[in-house]
């Protein structure tokens, strides 16, 4: 450790080669002992071993503060091109460069800094296309484990902006996210809550769950509004950012302009096939979503993300009392969702025509989350 707190960790290029090989498509860990004092560990790794990664391989750099898996993916998020000898920091995060609302939902918790330095310089890592997982040790107290889908981590950017990761979960005394941006991470306890969803207990814990991720938002500070309808962007945009879809675009329909909050999600699903549109290349982003094309969008979505491993037909829907007013372009999709468990009907009843509301679109938005 040198005089400013740093645990430095350099693995020969040779080393590491054989222990790849070795493994084959099994992740090799780098393991890098505790020190009394310390405030980061940085590990330095040869580039050309990093970049010769297959996708089935990964390191996995442990520390006492956190984990992180280095994937092959994650050099194309190097603002520089690699080159040399690529450092991995993984440090405490100075409390002082927190904001104030950082700084207080995280008092008592971990906070991390990941940042990468190359050839001995700063280098920002952002945009990654291929995540990379993090796993950050935390002892949740009683008081949270009654409610552990409130237990997140917040990212904390270079401009200290504030915003949940979505795909932070809590189990087993660790707490682990998928991200492609360096900058500092903190585990907090999120405060958010609606006053008006206690009469939805089928839909309270699922509303609560994914506005801590900042996956949805209420309608106010303190309400959700529930029983209202979701239109089909709203419904879009949660089902991209749910599922963490990405997708290079160039265009996208008439009817929906750069400035819409939803544009980005919109022209990805797009690109990817789960949306078609209407006709006349628009998308009627304002109208109401029908429960039948909200489950439509959502099997090609999981389908594009390998998480449908049965498909249904229509005959598996003969069991509802309304399965002959499904659309035939919709039968397929909320079958296989129903064989995947992912669908529930309104007791007896699909409902297909009928409006998705926020409550249920929350529950299945929750569902989604769980496959992941």
């Amino acid at each position: 450790m040198n005089a400013s707190g740093t645990v430095i960790a350099s693995v020969p290029e040779q080393t590491l080669k054989e222990a790849l090989q070795k493994a084959g498509s099994k992740q090799v860990a780098v393991q890098m002992d505790a020190i009394s004092g310390a405030k980061e560990y940085q590990v330095n790794l040869p580039s050309a071993v990093l970049e010769a990664l297959t996708a089935a391989q990964s390191l996995l750099i442990k520390t006492e503060l956190a984990n992180v898996a280095v994937n092959s993916g994650m050099l194309a998020g190097l603002e520089s091109a690699p080159t040399g000898t690529i450092a991995l920091v993984i440090g405490k995060a100075d409390p002082a460069s927190l904001p104030a609302e950082a700084l207080h939902a995280a008092a008592g918790k971990p906070a991390i800094e990941l940042s990468f330095r190359m050839n001995g310089q700063p280098v920002k890592w952002s945009g990654s296309r291929v995540p990379s997982t993090i796993a950050i040790p935390y002892q949740a107290p009683a008081s949270e484990l009654a409610k552990p889908e409130k237990i997140v981590v917040w990212h904390i950017d270079d401009n200290g902006q504030v915003a949940a990761v979505p795909s932070s979960r809590y189990a087993n005394g660790t707490i682990t996210l998928e991200t492609g941006h360096s900058g500092k991470y903190a585990v907090v306890y999120s405060p958010v809550s609606f006053s008006d969803t206690g009469d939805y207990p089928w839909a309270e814990k699922q509303i609560d769950a994914l506005a801590a991720r900042g996956i949805i938002e209420g309608t106010s500070q303190n309400t959700y509004t529930p029983d209202a309808n979701i239109k089909r962007a709203d419904y879009l945009h949660l089902l991209v950012k749910t599922l963490g879809l990405t997708a290079e675009f160039s265009g996208n329909f008439a009817d929906v302009t750069a400035s819409d909050y939803y544009y980005a999600s919109v022209g990805i699903a797009k690109e990817l096939g789960i949306t078609e549109g209407a006709e006349g290349g628009r998308f009627i982003p304002e109208a109401e979503i029908t429960r039948q094309d909200m489950f439509t969008l959502t099997y090609r979505a999981l389908s594009l993300a390998g998480a449908i491993k049965e498909k249904g037909a229509a005959a598996d829907l003969q069991s509802f009392a309304d399965a002959e007013t499904v659309a035939a372009y919709a039968a397929d999709s909320i079958a296989s969702l129903y064989k995947a468990k992912l669908l529930e009907g309104d007791g007896s009843r699909i409902l297909p025509l009928s409006p998705a509301t926020r409550a249920e679109t929350a529950v299945l938005m929750y569902r989604i989350y769980q496959t992941k």
